[in-house]
């Protein structure tokens, strides 16, 4: 997947526009070239191209959307001031209200038989050669987020470069202006997820972008949604990327926790050994002298006692060796995460050395790279 910024969003604007108007062919044409784009919703829609096709009563064009391999037939409406269907509705649900009951059918039918293996479990890591080369060309999911949310995350007069580092820099630094814009959109956008995880950002009412980025921190140590994001995360590091309309909906949160973590400077970067524990074994799974890249952000803590009670009595204990100077140390949330679990975060992409295994105690040693 080859994500142009300024080319894929002027097309899912387009496209998005000519599907209000029922103008399928430009739809198609779109999508014939750029699948990856289908359950793309702009920043100023609410809707997707299948909640217009459902509109439109349309069956045949509903079956051609769905039969995009991308098309995720769950995908919900955002947060908007749409009268005709509730916000995080379902194009299934707009189905309902409208009675068309064909096309009801062909949706449910859709959701049994392909969802599950359209959208089905992701990696927990990958080799690092395998990472290097998805996070050098840009995670596709932050790419396409700037893609449906272009205006509002960049200044006019931004010079776009594809996703790299440095645009994710620009972003950060122009969050000293556009964080109000940005919390609204996130708002909205958390909404066609789950609309509590939306109400929470929303009623936070942040001062400045500092009260916002610690907001954007603790939402993520104090909610459940850390799960579904780092699902989302890790699903692009399956093959032939696919991103699901929830990874959509998240993916906005995902990029300014990633972006907050890795540039904000009130964050310390802890040197010393930190720990995590899973309540299962995966020991199994790593052997000595891998190089991998974690599909997700990492939590850790400071307190390998801590990470005992959390992998309990026949899970994994992980060390993670921090010694060699890095710019992916993991950054010291205590002071802004919801719980007191002396917590550090790796932001996504830090790659590792599996040092040693021990399947007698159940740990596995890992040397930050």
């Amino acid at each position: 997947m080859n994500i142009d910024i300024e080319s894929d969003n002027k097309d899912v604007n387009d496209m998005v526009l000519a599907a209000k108007g029922s103008r399928w062919e430009e739809v198609c044409n779109i999508l014939d070239r750029k699948s990856y784009l289908i359950n793309c919703i702009p920043e100023n829609r609410a809707w997707s191209a299948l909640h217009q096709a459902v509109f439109w009563n349309n069956s045949t064009i509903v079956t051609k959307l769905l039969g995009y391999e991308a098309c995720d037939a769950i995908i919900k409406s955002k947060q908007c001031r749409d009268k005709m269907i509730a916000p995080s509705s379902t194009a299934t649900d707009l189905a309902k209200l409208k009675g068309y009951d064909n096309i009801r059918q062909l949706l449910t039918k859709n959701i049994e038989n392909h969802r599950s293996r359209r959208f089905g479990d992701v990696p927990r890591f990958v080799t690092k050669k395998c990472g290097q080369q998805i996070a050098e060309m840009g995670f596709p999911l932050f790419a396409l987020e700037v893609v449906m949310y272009k205006t509002t995350l960049l200044n006019p007069d931004a010079n776009i470069k594809n996703h790299s580092v440095e645009l994710m820099k620009q972003i950060f630094d122009d969050e000293k202006d556009t964080w109000p814009k940005i919390e609204v959109k996130l708002y909205q956008a958390l909404y066609g997820h789950c609309k509590a995880s939306a109400e929470e950002i929303r009623d936070a009412h942040a001062k400045d972008e500092a009260t916002f980025f610690k907001k954007l921190i603790e939402f993520y140590t104090g909610n459940l949604v850390y799960k579904q994001v780092n699902k989302a995360l890790g699903r692009e590091f399956q093959d032939g990327y696919k991103p699901a309309a929830d990874d959509l909906a998240l993916g906005l949160y995902a990029l300014l926790l990633d972006i907050t973590i890795t540039f904000w400077a009130e964050l310390e970067k802890f040197e010393d050994e930190t720990y995590r524990g899973v309540d299962v074994d995966v020991t199994n799974k790593y052997k000595p002298g891998q190089e991998i890249m974690f599909t997700t952000m990492v939590s850790c803590t400071r307190s390998q006692s801590i990470a005992e009670h959390f992998r309990r009595n026949s899970g994994t204990l992980f060390k993670f060796d921090n010694s060699k100077d890095s710019s992916n140390r993991p950054r010291n949330i205590e002071t802004h995460s919801s719980h007191n679990e002396q917590e550090c975060l790796y932001t996504l992409g830090t790659s590792f050395k599996v040092h040693k295994v021990n399947e007698d105690t159940k740990t596995v040693e890992l040397i930050l790279l």
